[in-house]
């Protein structure tokens, strides 16, 4: 697998990938990833991928899957770990 594009949607990191003719675009933030698997494409990508994403319909869809990732992984969080109980210095 290889890197054909990379480029940057606001905060995100874009990487279109091919491998034997089938191409996959990775989509990252600090804390996740989504990889959107494409084919074969008769078109070339690595020409106009980045507007297509930028279009309001795709890039809110994009962004509103990362919300969702984001909310599962404070849950399991939230489950895993136990407050840390603050102490405070006794002052006399």
């Amino acid at each position: 697998m290889r890197v054909i594009k990379e480029f940057n949607l606001g905060h995100l990191k874009c990487s279109l990938f091919v491998n034997q003719e089938r191409h996959t675009l990775k989509i990252e933030d600090e804390f996740g990833e989504v990889s959107y698997k494409l084919g074969r494409l008769d078109v070339d990508p690595t020409q106009d991928i980045d507007s297509y994403i930028e279009l309001p319909e795709v890039k809110n869809s994009i962004i509103e899957a990362f919300r969702s990732m984001r909310k599962g992984r404070d849950k399991v969080l939230s489950l895993m770990t136990k407050p840390i109980e603050e102490s405070f210095d006794e002052i006399i």
